[in-house]
């Protein structure tokens, strides 16, 4: 594991000094290991050393980096319900809301009272001491009897206890597991959400507060009005289609010119990434193609590999007019800025060092929907391992 680790790099080792990485790498946990096995280590030639914070991805101090270092804040990324909640239909005001309440980062009275902005930590309409978001969204007596009507009976203890970001997860995303009614669940849910901590804050903060419309019925209106802008937007977007200038089909490149289309992949939950691409003349024939499993990266660094084996193939195919193409407008764009972030500026230097030889690249830009065929090379990559 450890050799293909090293040689994948055209890096030779002495018996001894091989011995002494062994002896190293079984020291370390697989995930370690899988996360060397797709970082180019740091070469001398490329500059010269600097001081940098480790706490950050591009090793540059900021506030942010140092509170949650001060906190003991550890960012868990690769929560699958960070992608749900990216990925929700409702409303705007809604998904910003659901994102705070996976963050843990709603003022609740625990809260106010750690940032001294109030004096009691209890909750100001059951009394409950210490109000959490747990107790609010789920455990209070106001919030069962409006989950107790739409959740299914045999699974309402399992919706009131499971950990609050899997319980989000699983409501956004698998709207029939616990919604008695699944049609639109994903957008009540938010709703009644959003409308209960709506209310509970008019309560405390509003003396002359009278609830004219109960939670169930301003949810069911929600969801209408969401569903309504949904029907807009999809108007607005069909209309302006014909405007769009980036193409969704796959367009060839000028005459003695070759395309490469390159994609990366990486699974939210493990981390392994892949990436694959292909090769095709002028005239839209098939010269190569590849698919390249990366072990342990993010999904940029899974995107510059991809252009990385691409050019590698495309120079020893001897070609030397090469249209570079991707869907990822961050690595279009570090790329042609030179950016360097941290661990993975050694690799943005091998990109950029191939493209700067004896010959004409050009990096572009390209719609998902162009490039489908990579995609599926980038996938078939993963699941072979």
């Amino acid at each position: 594991m450890f050799g293909r680790v090293f040689l994948k790099y055209g890096m030779r080792y002495d018996k001894a000094l091989f011995g002494i990485l062994e002896f190293i790498i079984d020291k370390l946990s697989n995930t370690i290991v899988q996360r060397l096995a797709a970082t180019i280590p740091p070469r001398q030639s490329c500059r010269m050393n600097a001081l940098g914070w480790k706490w950050s991805v591009d090793r540059n101090f900021s506030v942010k980096s140092a509170y949650e270092l001060r906190r003991g804040i550890s960012n868990d990324v690769t929560h699958k319900v960070w992608e749900v909640i990216s990925k929700y239909r409702g409303l705007q005001r809604i998904k910003f809301f659901l994102w705070l309440l996976a963050n843990d980062q709603l003022l609740t009275n625990t809260e106010r009272v750690r940032r001294h902005m109030a004096t009691t930590s209890n909750y100001g309409i059951c009394g409950q001491t210490g109000e959490s978001s747990d107790h609010l969204f789920r455990q209070c007596y106001m919030a069962m009897a409006i989950w107790s009507t739409l959740v299914k009976t045999e699974k309402l203890e399992d919706f009131c206890t499971r950990d609050i970001r899997n319980w989000m997860q699983i409501n956004i995303a698998s709207p029939g597991f616990y919604a008695r009614e699944e049609n639109d669940w994903d957008l009540r849910f938010g709703s009644i959400l959003w409308l209960i901590w709506k209310n509970r804050n008019s309560r405390i903060f509003d003396p002359d507060y009278f609830e004219h419309e109960s939670v169930l019925e301003m949810s069911r209106r929600l969801t209408l009005e969401a569903n309504r802008v949904m029907e807009s937007s999809l108007s607005t977007i069909q209309l302006s289609h014909c405007s769009c200038t980036m193409p969704d089909v796959w367009q060839p490149p000028p005459h003695n010119w070759c395309k490469i289309n390159i994609d990366g992949s990486c699974d939210i939950g493990s981390g392994f990434a892949s990436c694959g691409g292909i090769i095709r003349s002028s005239n839209g024939g098939w010269m190569f193609g590849f698919s390249k499993a990366i072990e342990i990266c993010s999904i940029v660094e899974a995107e510059l590999w991809g252009i990385h084996e691409g050019l590698s193939h495309a120079w020893n195919l001897g070609e030397r007019l090469i249209t570079v193409e991707t869907d990822s407008l961050e690595v279009v764009r570090m790329l042609k800025k030179n950016t360097k972030r941290g661990s993975i500026s050694t690799l943005i230097d091998c990109v950029n060092e191939l493209i700067n030889r004896n010959w004409n690249v050009d990096l572009k830009h390209i719609s998902r929907n162009a490039n489908k065929e990579v995609d599926r090379l980038a996938k078939i990559a993963a699941t072979r391992g």
